[in-house]
């Protein structure tokens, strides 16, 4: 027998770290409803895009330095975009399923400690353990359970500090229109809402712990491991 429990509650516990997203990247990549799942136009958007991609995570990185997972909607896109990144200066390492053991650990090292970002398409996003872990792009469509779990790899707590990263949210940045698509889900298992953040004077999407605390045990429980 395993019990779950929600996102929601996990933060209120601060047994996770609080997330928002950014409105102003939101819904750059739409989708139709006559095929959901299709990359061919996402590919097409970030071929096209790739400068204005780099200097918007470029500008991030210069903001503040966090360490940075993008999910890619395939391997190609990944390889084209870990090799642009890498040409403008930005140290990148696109990791999959034909990476080995030791490269894997060595990239996700250099992840941890802020000095690499990762380009992934699917192999990080579960069941993995990335606790530094506190921003997230994605530039992909996805389901309503792999989007909670992408964002699930961002919320971990670090507990041994040793590379003494400084972490108090995750930042989720988001291309695509999968929480404006998903937007019942979400508020359902996540508690999100449109407010105001006061720190980075913008609109963004993030739990309204205000409004959970009243309703929290409303709320289904959710395993993202």
């Amino acid at each position: 027998f395993y019990s779950c429990i929600s996102i929601v509650e996990c933060i209120l516990n601060k047994i996770l770290v609080p997330f928002y997203i950014p409105i102003k990247f939101l819904n750059s990549i739409t989708r139709t409803e006559k095929d959901l799942s299709s990359t061919k136009y996402i590919s097409r958007f970030i071929k096209n895009n790739a400068d204005k991609i780099f200097n918007d995570i470029s500008r991030l990185d210069d903001k503040e330095k966090r360490s940075t997972l993008i999910c890619i909607p395939n391997n190609h896109i990944g390889h084209f975009l870990c090799n642009y990144f890498n040409s403008k200066g930005l140290y990148s390492i696109f990791v999959d399923g034909n990476v080995n053991k030791e490269e894997r650990i060595n990239a996700l090292n250099l992840l941890k400690q802020n000095k690499a970002i990762i380009f992934t398409l699917d192999i990080l996003i579960e069941g993995i353990d990335i606790p530094e872990l506190s921003r997230i792009v994605n530039l992909r469509f996805m389901n309503i359970i792999q989007y909670v779990q992408m964002i699930g790899r961002g919320l971990r707590i670090i507990r041994n500090n040793k590379y003494h990263i400084e972490k108090n949210n995750c930042e989720i940045i988001d291309y695509t229109d999968t929480p404006i698509l998903y937007a019942d889900n979400l508020k359902k298992y996540l508690g999100i809402k449109l407010i105001k953040n006061k720190l980075f004077d913008k609109k963004v999407l993030q739990p309204d712990l205000s409004v959970i605390e009243r309703v929290v045990n409303n709320y289904q429980s959710i395993n993202f491991v």
